[in-house]
């Protein structure tokens, strides 16, 4: 015994022995679950893992070497049992050939014990964090990867007739602050519509401008270059908004023209379902024209319209029972892009044109579902800095 922890204390004094910029930049490299249990190994360790500077680094680090997906999880909420969160490697979503996804299912999340009937939506995803909302006026933010979860203020908001939310969730850099904003539709009347945004920061709701820009399409805003995009119907005609979370002004960026008369090219056919998304970076429509084809454009060059080009022509699916959910239109290479399609997860081979639903027999049905990177990046730890 007294042989054993002699050895282990020496083998303890070695780790300690490594200057901490090397362990640092070991420690940056490993994805987040070893990463947690090393926080155990010594006080050294802990002390670099528990940084909000290795935090940061290993974030983007993990952004940056992301080309093979491996930090990348897809998160669903499945409709059986409803309110249920499965998480999948995305990397084993890829292979026609795979016939068994490694699930890492969340089984108990503490914010929904407490309303168990309400239903769970994704609002969306950014730099390793979710934000989930229950109702029309309680949101979360939540990291699946570390398991922690805390409560927005209520919006204290005084429900019209015919009132839901659209809203979007997104990250600012320049002031390092996660944002959540809601937008208070009423379906009964023409905007503007009262908007209010949430600082993590500051831990606070404010009113903000409101919106004025026609009624929005999405549910949820895509968040892209630190402004979040809504797909917008302004008299019968698609558009695009964005709200900017810094200066908290918005802007229209317009959606793809026909050079020769000016009009909306992607508008070939009768209400055709438009839905907003992100490729490879940038920003994206689907249209898919219910017959035939769904055709996918990307703004190349953002704020460009003219940079808008059609990169590829899927041949349409079959009936998706909703309106298809573009699921940031996932490039997982240069040939096979991933995307939810009505409530099913769909893998399309541009080379082939052919397409396969990847294992998630696990979800019968999905209601919502997301991209997200896995991180150290707490919510609580934005609460402690306000101490």
């Amino acid at each position: 015994m007294g042989q054993s922890q002699s050895k282990m204390e020496g083998e303890s004094s070695e780790v300690h022995e490594f200057p901490e910029e090397i362990i640092e930049e070991i420690l940056k490299r490993l994805p987040v679950k070893p990463l947690v249990r090393f926080r155990c190994v010594s006080k050294t360790w802990l002390s670099i893992i528990s940084s909000p500077v290795f935090i940061k680094l290993h974030l983007d680090t993990s952004l940056k070497n992301n080309t093979t997906h491996s930090h990348t999880r897809l998160i669903c909420v499945s409709a059986d049992p409803q309110n249920h969160f499965r998480i999948f490697p995305l990397r084993h979503l890829m292979d026609e050939e795979e016939t068994e996804a490694e699930i890492e299912p969340i089984t108990s999340v503490s914010y929904n014990a407490g309303y168990p009937d309400v239903p769970m939506r994704i609002v969306g995803s950014c730099r390793g964090m979710v934000c989930v909302a229950l109702n029309e006026e309680k949101f979360y933010l939540w990291n699946p990867s570390i398991r922690r979860q805390i409560p927005l203020p209520p919006l204290n908001i005084r429900p019209e007739f015919d009132f839901y939310m659209k809203d979007g969730f997104g990250y600012e850099e320049f002031t390092d602050d996660y944002k959540v904003v809601a937008i208070l539709f009423c379906n009964s009347r023409a905007g503007p519509f009262k908007v209010k945004i949430f600082s993590l920061r500051a831990n606070a709701w404010k009113r903000i401008e409101d919106f004025k820009y026609g009624n929005p399409l999405d549910n949820s805003g895509l968040c892209l270059n630190g402004k979040l995009h809504w797909l917008v119907d302004e008299d019968s005609y698609p558009g695009i908004v964005s709200l900017d979370l810094l200066t908290e002004e918005y802007a229209r960026v317009g959606p793809p023209y026909n050079a020769s008369d000016n009009s909306c090219a992607i508008v070939e056919y009768d209400e055709p379902c438009l839905t907003l998304g992100l490729f490879n970076g940038c920003l994206c429509m689907l249209s898919d024209d219910h017959r035939t084809n769904m055709d996918l454009w990307v703004m190349k060059d953002y704020g460009v319209v003219d940079s808008w080009d059609r990169v590829f022509r899927v041949s349409h699916l079959g009936n998706p029972g909703f309106y298809p959910h573009v699921l940031r239109v996932i490039a997982l290479d240069e040939d096979r892009i991933l995307f939810l399609y009505g409530c099913v997860v769909v893998v399309y081979s541009l080379k082939n044109c052919s397409y396969w639903y990847p294992p998630t027999d696990s979800v019968a049905a999905v209601q919502h579902a997301d991209v997200f990177v896995e991180s150290l990046v707490s919510p609580c730890a934005y609460e402690a800095n306000r101490m």
